[in-house]
């Protein structure tokens, strides 16, 4: 926080940079939180690495208006290629499962190398899927068939 202007600065990656971006030009988006892992206030979503329960800690929540309301959307991009990827996409698949109705949007963006691949989560079908993903070739199926 830059206490002279009460700006908040972040450092972010290029695929981040990506989401804010494109997140902040529409114009619908009033406020958004960087989630900041292991905050008492930030958004945690569990899952599971070789039955033990982890946390996860998704990047983005965007506050939007929607029908003259605010939503919160929760934004994840991911890089398939780390070793959490299939098991984070499994837990934000299953937390989109039980709480999608008391968001916006949740959204998970599969990177692979220059590739990105936004999935709609609360879209059970797509949840479906990546509820079963255990390697990451897995997931880059599920980019591939889109």
């Amino acid at each position: 926080m830059d206490a002279s202007t009460g700006d908040f600065t972040a450092t972010v990656n290029r695929a981040e940079a990506e989401v804010l971006e494109r997140e902040l030009s529409d114009g619908r988006t009033k406020f958004w939180l960087r989630n900041l892992p292991r905050k008492s206030w930030a958004l945690c979503v569990p899952y599971e690495v070789d039955g033990e329960q982890r946390a996860m800690y998704p990047d983005f929540l965007f506050l939007r208006e929607q029908g003259g309301q605010l939503v919160v959307d929760v934004i994840e991009p991911h890089t398939i290629s780390l070793a959490d990827a299939p098991a984070k996409a499994a837990g934000l698949a299953k937390f989109a499962g039980l709480h999608a109705d008391e968001f916006g949007r949740i959204e998970l963006i599969l990177i692979d190398g220059s590739v990105t691949k936004r999935l709609d989560l609360v879209d059970e079908a797509v949840r479906n899927r990546l509820r079963a993903v255990k390697v990451p070739e897995q997931l880059r199926e599920i980019m591939r068939e889109g």
